[in-house]
């Protein structure tokens, strides 16, 4: 009874510290709220100061100083072209008579987008060069005061404006000083973007409201964004989002243009060019490009214009959001994806005699599993969208080393199952005479589950899932978290019930055989799930990989055999088990290593791989067209391809209308994929496209789709 009450208290502490950490983190946003509403004093947002290269100047020569903002966290300025909201930072110099100043440019900014609302922004530290020239006349050992006036915009949750009186002194001498800071002036110099002339590597076309920009490789790589900022506000709208392409030795970007630039387009902009930043592996320029008409096709655009779905969708707020991931939450437990993780619950919860403390205990740790690794998900993507990479829910399943460890962790869940070892000490499974000597498993196990639960789930996307992560990923961090919470409470709520309210163990017959033969069942859900992951893997990696696997499960067999000798007292050999873990590991370290992979080729009749240019290619030619975004690891992917997308009717009536079918396979990471996803509000699979042939508008599909749903909407599409 002592050991249950130290074990509840654990919990019980670490379930308070979460509330207290989660509320410590969430009062600022709070508070920033109620003390605008409240017309209390603004928070701190932004401090101003200069930085400057010298202490001592010498007369005749010039020098840098830098204007430095140092942002909260949470808070961003704006750049000289703001974009759609917002002002931009200005800075107003009084220098000594005859001294003049110059700016030596802006740090590339980097691009927020919330919701349709593109904006171009600063935070953390930033510094604004100047270069200073000191006149020739100037008289020695005199101190000299350069001031500043700086106004900007702070915005967070809300926006405050902003305002500082600066200034810095410096003496005259005939000989220079470095001053204390000196060192940041040419890190700021570094973060300037270099003017080039690009009249050779840039081509820019307009026509109607669009505009395209042909980029040369002769400019540099481009990973996954490419950005053309004009410094003129009101030329190009970004809150239409953009398209970007490849190109032969080229990259494209179309762009939406405003009013303004269609009345009277310019001849030629100066702007920023910014590739794949704030990641270092990018890169930013400044240049003026020459703009002349040309024909600028309207296909790329079609998926910057927002899809109509079959059904009539609301536009999800953060609170339809919320409520859309806890009813996928919930209907994910009735997925085959969950099953085999779902059977250890099972087991766990009929099992009451070998489960340590009250049942409830273990569905609040099972649950706490659930949202802990859902907040961990949350953070990790979006940390990864912060550097720029672009990824969706189940991205872990694109790694085939994942998918191989998960393998050996399910075949290693069936062979304890199976009696061949434990994961506790001394089992004795020989017979039911030895029942009470069962290990017990306590509130660990039940949390374990749950992460296991989520790591697995991932291949399957439920009802209301889609559209409620495809937001959360746009979203700011805490609607996000919001969001992922909400997906796993919804999960976890079925069994937290089960344990609160467990009227109905009594209902179960008295502890005996039946509980061996109940974990014997049980490993057949495990098998299924082996099976899967080594065809999953079959379509990430070639023929030696799938051998590489089976090594490794064969090596992990006789590991686990070896520890299960040992735990019944019958011996075993320390290094035999040393070795077939080592051969195990260096199997999987193989298969990590990428030594194994292996192309992806698409094998249903009559479907094509798809290219966005493909898929352009065929509009051009007044031909509708499916796209399926797909993956060997989605169980909900195969379930539909199988009954309803792949189904001889579907396929008669796809000829029948003249459809070009294309898939898009998910299985590995791929960037072109991942773009395409988000800019239909995915991020994950599966998703089903229509392009009417004629007006090229794109229908959504749902996740689960009937049969005659699925015809009905081939020909519907086909009408407008």
């Amino acid at each position: 009874m002592m050991k249950l009450s130290r074990t509840l208290a654990k919990w019980i502490i670490a379930a308070g510290s979460l509330i207290c950490g989660a509320c410590a983190i969430a009062a600022p946003n709070v508070f920033d709220r109620a003390s605008a509403q409240s017309g209390a004093s603004a928070p701190k947002t932004v401090s101003a100061d200069i930085v400057s290269s010298s202490l001592d100047v010498i007369p005749g020569t010039d020098f840098d100083i830098a204007v430095r903002l140092r942002h909260e966290f949470g808070w961003h300025t704006y750049w000289i072209n703001p974009g759609t909201t917002g002002k931009p930072t200005t800075i107003k110099w009084a220098t000594p008579q005859e001294w003049e100043i110059q700016s030596l440019g802006w740090p590339a900014p980097d691009m927020e987008q919330k919701g349709p609302i593109a904006s171009f922004v600063y935070s953390g530290q930033i510094l604004l060069p100047f270069k200073v020239k000191v006149p020739i006349g100037e008289k020695l050992n005199q101190s000299k005061k350069i001031s500043a006036h700086v106004e900007w915009l702070a915005c967070k949750d809300i926006c405050i404006p902003g305002q500082a009186d600066i200034s810095f002194s410096v003496n005259i001498a005939s000989q220079e000083l470095p001053a204390p800071e000196a060192s940041l002036i040419p890190q700021a110099l570094a973060q300037i973007p270099g003017e080039v002339n690009t009249s050779g590597s840039i081509k820019a076309y307009y026509e109607a409201d669009r505009l395209s920009f042909e980029v040369s490789s002769s400019m540099g790589s481009v990973e996954n964004r490419l950005l053309v900022l004009p410094q003129e506000r009101g030329l190009v709208d970004y809150d239409q989002g953009f398209v970007l392409q490849d190109a032969a030795k080229a990259k494209k970007l179309y762009l939406k243009t405003t009013e303004q630039f269609q009345k009277k387009p310019p001849e030629s902009i100066k702007a920023l060019i910014v590739a794949d930043r704030p990641r270092s592996t990018g890169w930013a320029v400044q240049t003026d490009i020459e703009l002349a008409p040309g024909k600028v096709s309207r296909l790329p655009f079609l998926a910057l214009d927002k899809p109509a779905p079959v059904q009539s969708q609301v536009s999800l707020s953060s609170l339809s959001a919320i409520l859309f991931a806890f009813l996928g939450g919930l209907i994910l437990n009735l997925m085959p994806c969950v099953f085999p993780v779902l059977s250890l619950k099972i087991l766990q919860l009929v099992d009451t005699k070998r489960t340590k403390g009250p049942l409830w205990v273990h569905g609040v740790a099972f649950t706490a599993g659930i949202l802990l690794t859902m907040t961990a998900l949350s953070a990790t993507l979006m940390l990864l969208r912060g550097t720029g990479s672009m990824i969706g829910w189940g991205f872990q399943l694109q790694s085939p080393w994942v998918v191989a460890i998960l393998a050996l962790l399910f075949f290693s869940i069936m062979l304890n199952l199976l009696g061949l070892f434990e994961f506790t000490a001394a089992s004795h499974l020989s017979d039911a005479r030895t029942i009470r000597k069962l290990p017990t498993h306590g509130p660990q196990g039940s949390f374990w589950t749950g992460v296991l639960a989520v790591v697995i789930a991932s291949p399957c996307t439920a009802p209301f899932m889609g559209a409620a992560l495809g937001y959360a990923l746009t979203q700011d961090t805490w609607e996000s978290a919001a969001i992922f919470l909400a997906l796993g409470f919804g999960m976890a709520l079925p069994w937290l019930v089960l344990t609160v309210i467990p009227v109905w163990t009594k209902l179960l017959p008295r502890p005996g055989a039946w509980m061996v033969s109940l974990r014997r069942i049980m490993a057949l859900p495990m098998a299924v799930a082996v099976i899967w992951l080594f065809w999953v893997l079959s379509h990430q990696v070639s023929f030696y990989g799938l051998v590489a696997l089976l090594i490794a499960s064969c090596s992990l067999t006789v590991m686990l055999w070896e520890i299960g000798r040992s735990q019944y007292g019958r011996g075993s050999s320390a290094i035999l088990k040393i070795l077939t873990g080592l051969v195990a590991a260096a199997c999987i370290a193989l298969i990590a290593s990428g030594a194994f992979t292996a192309a992806r080729h698409v094998q249903n009749k009559g479907w094509e791989r798809w290219s966005e240019q493909a898929v352009l290619d065929a509009l051009e030619q007044k031909t509708p067209v499916i796209v399926d975004y797909t993956a060997a690891w989605c169980v909900t992917c195969q379930f539909n391809d199988k009954v309803v997308i792949r189904t001889n009717v579907s396929d008669r009536a796809l000829a029948e209308l003249g459809y070009r079918k294309f898939v898009a396979d998910w299985t590995n990471r791929d960037e072109a994929i991942t773009r395409s996803l988000a800019s239909f509000g995915r991020n994950g699979v599966p998703l089903y496209v229509l392009y009417n042939g004629t007006s090229g508008r794109a229908t959504i599909l749902p996740e689960l789709i009937t049969q005659p749903q699925f015809v009905e909407a081939l020909k519907r599409n086909c009408q407008q």
